[in-house]
Order: C-alpha cells, then structure tokens, then sequence
C-alpha cells in the first residue's frame, strides 16, 4: 500500500489524467447503452401499443413503417378468417388491414 501511495504522489498529474480519462471512458459506454436502449423502446412501442395479432407486409419490403407495403386482396380476405381480435384501426399499407 506503501508503494502505491508513493507511485500515486510521485506521478499526482498521471494519475488525475487516468482517473479523468477512464471516468470519461464509463460515462461515454453508459450513455451508449442508454441511446440504445432509448432506441429499441422508440422502436418497439409503437408496435405494442397497436396490440395487432397478425401483420401483414409484402416481401422485399422494409415492413410497414417505412414504406407503402401492398398485399393481395386474397392474403387479406384469409388474414382476417384468422381468429383474433380483428382489426384495431387503419393499417399503414394501403390495403388498410395490419
């Protein structure tokens, strides 16, 4: 302990840099979970207040929030013979159905 002390006034300017430097180290990792933490729930909410059972969204597409998705109508007319709480309002494609 004796020798650490020592190290520590022998090199106070060392150590205040690396005590700073890592102390900024943990504040930059923190804040980059909490963005992305902040991001996945700005994603997923808007998904789970809807309460959809079923969505549907043409291939190839980047799903219904980022552009127009245009299914069959036929895909439609079985979607909804699916037994679930039926459709909670306009959908996001074209087609109205989510």
């Amino acid at each position: 302990m004796n020798l650490a002390t020592r190290d520590i006034r022998h090199n106070l300017g060392r150590f205040a840099l690396t005590t700073v430097g890592i102390g900024l180290l943990l504040m930059i990792v923190m804040g980059m979970g909490g963005i992305y933490r902040g991001l996945i729930r700005e994603a997923t909410l808007l998904v789970e207040k809807i309460g959809a059972d079923l969505w549907l969204v043409q291939g190839s597409t980047r799903g219904p929030f980022a552009e127009i998705s245009r299914v069959p109508a036929s895909l439609e007319d079985r979607a909804r013979a699916v037994p679930s709480r039926g459709c909670r309002g306009p959908g996001t494609g074209e087609n109205g159905f989510h």
